[in-house]
């Protein structure tokens, strides 16, 4: 599994945009492993679908912040899921929670790649017959119906 992000601000009063993406190996595929939605603990800004927070408003007004955003991992069919966050606006830019974020989507990752992978393989092919009683009970209508079609046979 592969994880990549990237954080771009603008000059200004322009919140930061997260991208990332989450792309599967081949042999992780193989394992049909579901996806995922895991709680980041990366913040939400309030009204994170504005592009800006202005002087004083939102999280720049000292008022907690929203909640938090959810990753949702690559389906194994797929293999690859991607998407983008609003950040809340910082004058440091720095965003450490980022790094901690993708630590725990690739934790919990991890653990649903290894339960997927501790479920074996298997191939399991079976034979079965009549018993001896029934085939003993069979036996005396089976030969005389065999015996009967080939007189037929020759009377014919």
């Amino acid at each position: 599994m592969e994880i990549r992000w990237s954080i771009d601000k603008k000059r200004g009063n322009f919140r930061p945009v997260l991208s990332w993406s989450i792309t599967l190996e081949p042999a992780e595929k193989e394992l049909g492993m579901a996806p995922l939605a895991v709680d980041t603990e990366i913040p939400m800004p309030p009204a994170y679908w504005e592009s800006h927070c202005y002087p004083g408003q939102h999280e720049r007004s000292g008022k907690p912040l929203g909640g938090s955003w959810e990753v949702l991992t690559p389906a194994h069919k797929s293999g690859r899921s991607e998407g983008r966050m609003i950040l809340p606006w910082r004058e440091n830019n720095a965003y450490p929670e980022v790094i901690t974020g993708f630590e725990r989507v690739r934790e919990a990752m991890e653990k649903a790649l290894s339960e997927a992978a501790a479920s074996t393989p298997m191939h399991e092919e079976e034979k079965m017959a009549l018993g001896k009683m029934v085939r003993k009970q069979l036996a005396p209508g089976l030969a005389a119906d065999r015996m009967l079609s080939s007189v037929l046979k020759r009377v014919a």
